[in-house]
C-alpha cells in the first residue's frame, strides 16, 4: 500500500515467512532496462529456434540423400550380374538427312 508520501506502508507480514526481505522500490529506468533485456533474450531465442529448425530440415535431407545414394549402390551392386547374362543391346544412331 501506498501512503501520501509514496513511499511504502507497512506490509502485513507473512507468518509462514521466517526471512523479512526488505523491498525497494523500482524505477523506471530499471524496469525499461529488464524489458529491454527480455526482448533481446527472446529475439535470441527465437532466432535460436529458427536455426534449429533448419538443422533439422538439412539433417533430414542429408539422410534423404544418403538413404538414396544406398538405394543407387545397392542397384548397381545387382545390376552387373543381370548384365553378364544378357549382351547390351546397341541401337544404331539416327542420322540426320
Amino acid at each position: 500500500m501506498y501512503c501520501k508520501s509514496q513511499q511504502f506502508a507497512e506490509k502485513p507480514t507473512n507468518p509462514m515467512s521466517n526471512t523479512e526481505t526488505p523491498e525497494k522500490e523500482v524505477s523506471r529506468e530499471e524496469v525499461v532496462a529488464w524489458y529491454k533485456d527480455q526482448i533481446e533474450l527472446a529475439t535470441l531465442r527465437a532466432d535460436l529456434a529458427e536455426q534449429q529448425a533448419r538443422a533439422a530440415k538439412s539433417d533430414a535431407e542429408r539422410l534423404q540423400a544418403t538413404m538414396f545414394l544406398a538405394q543407387v549402390q545397392q542397384k548397381q551392386s545387382e545390376a552387373p550380374a543381370d548384365q553378364e547374362k544378357e549382351s547390351p543391346k546397341v541401337r544404331p544412331l539416327k542420322t540426320e538427312k
